[in-house]
Formats: structure tokens, C-alpha cells, sequence
């Protein structure tokens, strides 16, 4: 996809910057369709955070779905996105969107039994790129029975973006049991975590390996984003299945 990026300057200075595919913002799932090239690769439905200033406002000609909730009131003619909402994981914090005690409590739970029956968790920084997709693609297949989108570039798409791939894996005895794709982007505010898709292998459910992973993701990354003076965006994807209520609030989208 031929890509260009644009710059707003004020005064000398860079207060706006977006990248585009055409008349569209690059990473469009339109763009790619209209392409014919959307079943070439899956980023699942990443909330798009421009690199705008705090006090910056004006209009963006480009279309684009899926714009976060924090462009709102900025970006002119927005629009709700078809989608309404994303779901955004809640905090281990008190307070407003955040997880009760007995919920923490099941996870941590959770993370003692796997243990305690032989689970490891394993960095995927120890993986080769190699590894981290042979598993990635053996995982998904055995928990939805059909081949992730764009198997074949996995590979080339994941080692070009490497710095961005964060996460673990949970072995149980050796066998892998779960997976989960996670890119992170971080901007002088925010720490942006997509959780693009998962695998696991239906014969360790009884330890509930796709549960502690998320525990664990969720857990240290917003450590991770507190430690850095940042707030997390940790997005699960779009609003469409009743498990992700119990992990995530909903956050409105936009499109443009």
C-alpha cells in the first residue's frame, strides 16, 4: 500500500501528524478491502490514536474507523463508528472501571493451580519469530478450527514489527496451552496494548491457561504504564463478546 505521511506546523512547530493510505488513514480495513487485500493480514480492530497535540483541533480529510475516544471533542465531524465501542481492559486500581477484589482474587487463584500442575510462563522475548508464529498458528487452529488470516506473512509481518510484540506464553508440561498476539505502541501520554487474537488448546482448559495469561498481560502492563507516568489503553477489540464484559469497559469509536 503506497503510504505517505502528513505534518501540521504552527508557529514552526509539529503539533499534527497522520499517515495515509490515499484518502483514507493507513491501517484502514476499507482501504485494504477496497484494495483486495484484506485477507493478506489481521490486526483484529486496533483503537487508532492520531499524534495530535493536547490543544490541537481542526479536521482530518481522510477516512478512517475505529478513531479512540480521546479525539473526541477535538477532531471534527466525527461520527459514532459502526462498531460503537471497543473494549478497554479495567484497572487493577480502585475505582471507577475497576476490577473487584474477588475477581483478582479467582485470577491469582488461577495462576497458582496452573502452576502448581506443571504451567510455566514464558516470555515471548525468549521466542524466535519462527516459534512465537509456528505456535500462534498451531494454538488458534485448535481453539477455532479454521487458519488465522494471512498465515503465510506472519512471519515477515511480525519480525518487520518485532520492537512492538510483547507478552507470554503458558506452557503446561512442556505442550504449549496459550497464546495471545499483542502489539504495544507507546506515546508521551499513553501506553497502547492491542490484543489482536489468541490461541489455546481446548484439552488444558481445565486450567483456564487463556484466563491467566490475560490476568497476567493486563496486570503488568498497567504496572508498566504507571511506572512510566502513563495510562493504559489495553483494547480487547470491538464490543462483540459477552467474556470480554468481565475483563473490559466499553469505549466509544469513532469514524471519520
Amino acid at each position: 500500500m503506497p503510504l505517505r505521511y502528513l505534518a501540521q506546523h504552527q508557529n514552526g512547530k509539529l503539533v499534527a501528524a497522520i499517515p495515509i493510505w490515499g484518502s483514507y488513514i493507513a491501517g484502514s480495513k476499507k482501504a485494504l478491502r477496497k484494495a483486495g487485500k484484506n485477507r493478506i493480514i489481521d490486526f483484529g480492530n486496533p483503537e487508532v490514536m492520531l499524534p495530535l497535540e493536547k490543544n490541537w483541533t481542526g479536521a482530518i480529510p481522510f477516512q478512517g474507523d475505529f478513531l479512540s475516544h480521546v479525539h473526541h471533542g477535538r477532531v471534527h465531524s466525527l461520527k459514532p463508528s459502526s462498531s460503537k465501542s471497543i473494549c478497554l481492559a479495567r484497572s487493577y486500581k480502585p475505582g471507577e472501571n475497576g476490577l473487584s477484589k474477588k475477581f483478582k482474587y479467582n485470577k491469582r487463584r488461577e495462576l497458582r493451580l496452573l502452576q502448581e500442575h506443571g504451567g510455566k510462563i514464558i516470555p515471548v522475548s525468549e521466542l524466535s519469530t519462527g516459534d512465537f508464529c509456528q505456535t500462534y498458528i498451531h494454538l488458534f487452529r485448535a481453539r477455532w478450527g479454521f487458519d488465522i488470516k494471512g498465515a503465510e506473512n506472519l512471519h515477515l509481518v511480525l519480525e518487520s514489527i518485532r520492537d512492538h510484540l510483547v507478552g507470554h506464553i503458558v506452557t503446561i508440561n512442556n505442550t504449549p496451552a496459550a497464546i495471545q498476539l499483542l502489539l504495544k505502541a507507546e506515546s508521551p501520554e499513553w501506553v497502547s496494548v492491542e490484543y489482536i487474537n489468541g490461541g489455546v488448546d481446548p484439552g488444558f482448559n481445565k486450567y483456564s491457561p487463556g484466563s491467566v495469561l490475560s490476568y497476567l498481560h493486563t496486570s503488568q502492563l498497567e504496572d508498566y504504564a504507571i511506572s512510566q507516568n502513563k495510562y493504559l489503553r489495553f483494547s480487547f477489540g470491538k464490543s462483540d463478546k459477552e467474556y470480554k464484559d468481565r475483563w473490559c469497559y466499553r469505549s466509544p469509536v469513532y469514524k471519520t
